[in-house]
């Protein structure tokens, strides 16, 4: 279906150029490059996506030496891209959704053949897609043995931890990363290798202006991931620490902190979702959690409060109360079925908290049965200007350095859908309060809430939203998506798009 679909559209556009007088036909430029072969593998072509959409291709030599390559990019109105040199060449960038005819020649080998980024498939060759992820790794010791192989680049990097100069070959033919290698900030799209920086501020850089990115640290750690925000002001960015390289997937929606609300409640649609557990949860660090909260904060204090499954546990999901380093455990308030390797809660939730000085409290209700589990926590800091940040995470139990945590576990929480989320002042009924399921303060044509700073969205190769709306344009609700899967073995039929 693919293939007809692109040999359909070119058909269409060599017709145009055929009518207005020009040269051979783009549809035979295309079909003569197609059935080359490799264009991939063979000559280590990667594609690098855009922030806005456009993309590069990059073509690598297959280690970090030095070979002359040529690389020539045709496109639909001629010659878009031609360069020679010694390493690794980076295109101009390209238009998402167009065909283009790609040549490559290095040490007498030639390779020619059709791609294009296609906003619904990722990367097509010769008509046919690719996959995000690469799955074929292996650690190599500096005297050549190897000594493990692995299906994620996370897995393989943690392997070679305290083992300097231990490195990791994609395909067995690139280096795409080197334990303990002095300054070196490895970067990757998806589990693509795409390049290595000496310095801090380039590997930001890059991922300010790429989705689906990484940048580790030649220890294994990770020194960030890409986001997304969807936020008003410039003023109103995220603050420092919201940011936890190392947490794997997670959404914080931040409200103001001076418009003096003292509780707040959401409803979970927990029966909607399901919760499968990390393939690596029997080895250290590679365990992981998955949270469903209230973060009740202010300058001096922090209080989580809600609900979390997750590797100990057999898909039962337990309130909990986080106060400054104490963590109470009030028991399970739902459980859930167990099929094919994943499990599926039984039931909805509501999710209600408050403050008074210095105490703040916690109830999570079963909307099916009506029972509730209730505590709360006692200290001098709690009070004064507070916020409540409604938050949604699945995060490695053990944040060591000793292991890189592994963003292709195989686990996942998926469809978590939030619905009657709203924030209220002191004294006011049940039924006065400011709706919390606004993602921007200023929503142009609708009227709006003052509740919503920003929402805040780390690690998008691996979380994802999907922002509700009634009939109307209204907002009423919000689904998060968090997959440690593949790529191509993620189900393209889960709400909300990457």
């Amino acid at each position: 279906m693919k293939k007809f679909v692109l040999l359909t559209t070119l058909l269409i556009i060599a017709s145009f150029l055929l009518l207005i007088g020009c040269g051979p036909s783009w549809e035979d430029t295309v079909q003569e490059a197609q059935g080359t072969g490799q264009l991939l593998q063979t000559s280590r072509i990667t594609p690098l996506l855009h922030n806005d959409g456009t993309w590069q291709l990059i073509v690598a030599p297959h280690d970090f030496g030095n070979a002359q390559t040529s690389l020539t990019i045709e496109g639909i109105d001629g010659e878009a891209f031609r360069e020679t040199q010694d390493g690794e060449i980076t295109s101009t960038p390209l238009q998402s959704d167009i065909g283009y005819i790609v040549t490559v020649e290095r040490d007498g080998e030639l390779v020619r053949g059709s791609v294009r980024l296609d906003s619904d498939y990722w990367l097509s060759v010769d008509g046919e897609p690719q996959p995000r992820d690469s799955r074929n790794f292996e650690t190599v010791r500096p005297n050549g043995n190897v000594v493990g192989e692995f299906e994620s680049v996370f897995q393989a990097m943690e392997s070679t931890f305290r083992r300097d100069g231990t490195s990791v070959k994609e395909y067995g033919i690139r280096t795409v990363f080197v334990q303990g290698e002095s300054d070196a900030i490895y970067l990757f799209q998806h589990t693509r290798f795409i390049r290595v920086v000496d310095n801090e501020d380039e590997a930001r850089e890059f991922l300010d202006n790429h989705p689906f990115t990484h940048a580790i640290n030649s220890d294994g750690s990770i020194l960030c991931n890409s986001y997304r925000t969807w936020f008003d002001l410039e003023e109103d960015a995220p603050d420092e620490h919201m940011w936890e390289p190392n947490s794997g997937g997670y959404t914080y929606k931040v409200p103001y902190i001076w418009n003096g609300f003292t509780r707040a409640t959401k409803e979970v649609e927990l029966s909607q979702a399901r919760f499968r557990k990390s393939e690596r949860s029997g080895e250290d660090g590679q365990g992981f959690n998955a949270y469903i909260f209230f973060a009740v904060q202010n300058a001096e204090f922090t209080v989580d409060v809600g609900i979390m499954s997750g590797w100990a546990h057999e898909g039962d999901w337990h309130v909990f109360l986080a106060g400054g380093i104490e963590m109470q455990g009030l028991g399970v308030i739902t459980g859930s079925e167990y099929v094919d390797g994943s499990y599926f809660p039984h039931d909805d939730l509501r999710i209600e908290t408050w403050i008074r000085y210095g105490e703040a409290f916690l109830k999570v209700t079963n909307l099916t049965t009506g029972e509730y589990l209730s505590s709360s926590v006692q200290h001098d800091d709690i009070g004064g200007p507070t916020i409540f940040i409604s938050a949604t995470s699945f995060v490695p139990d053990n944040l060591s350095y000793y292991h890189t945590p592994d963003w292709r576990n195989g686990g996942y929480l998926l469809n978590v859908v939030y619905r009657n989320k709203y924030l209220q002042r002191p004294g006011a009924r049940l039924d006065d309060f400011d709706s919390f399921l606004f993602w921007m303060p200023i929503i142009e044509g609708q009227e709006t809430s003052d509740t919503a700073r920003y929402f805040f969205l780390y690690n998008d190769d691996t979380c994802r939203v999907e922002f509700l709306s009634d009939d109307d344009g209204n907002p009423n609700g919000e689904i998060i998506n968090i997959d440690y899967r593949f790529w191509e073995d993620r189900e393209l039929e889960l709400r909300g798009s990457w």
